[in-house]
């Protein structure tokens, strides 16, 4: 279950950039464009006429802002539960683990060459025991409170 959360923050990244960048769009270029306000990045083309589209626009932009800042908050808080690891025994190692396989969506042999120093093996068992230690620390609770 933790490992899924933390596969979560690079979704939840890449939504809040999508969210603002069409709430970025001039609204003569959205015109006739009504976005879906609970996917982030799909959208469904609705004919508007008139000013009606550029109201809806506004609005939707607004709506687009706070989801996608809603989005930044929650992998805020996620990345911040991680960067706890610091303060345990091998915790410098622990959050670089966790940093490169679920943060930069590392695969193990990319993280063996970033992280020379340690074998394999050793790369495998502080990933589990960081995953242990989030699981201790309710990083499920820390998402589901938000």
């Amino acid at each position: 279950m933790t490992e899924s959360i933390l596969k979560k923050y690079i979704k939840l990244k890449n939504q809040a950039t999508a969210l603002k960048r069409c709430a970025s769009l001039d609204p003569e270029t959205m015109k006739g464009i009504k976005y879906d306000p609970i996917i982030a990045g799909k959208s469904s083309a609705k004919f508007i006429q008139g000013n009606e589209a550029i109201e809806l626009v506004t609005l939707k932009k607004e709506e687009l802002l706070i989801k996608a800042k809603r989005a930044e908050e929650i992998a805020d808080n996620i990345y911040n539960t991680v960067l706890e690891l610091k303060n345990e025994k091998n915790g410098e190692e622990l959050f670089n683990v966790i940093d490169l396989r679920y943060f930069q969506n590392k695969k193990f042999e990319e993280i063996k060459t970033a992280m020379p120093e340690i074998e394999m093996s050793t790369i495998y068992r502080r990933r589990k025991q960081a995953l242990r230690i989030l699981e201790d620390m309710y990083l499920l609770s820390v998402y589901m409170a938000i």
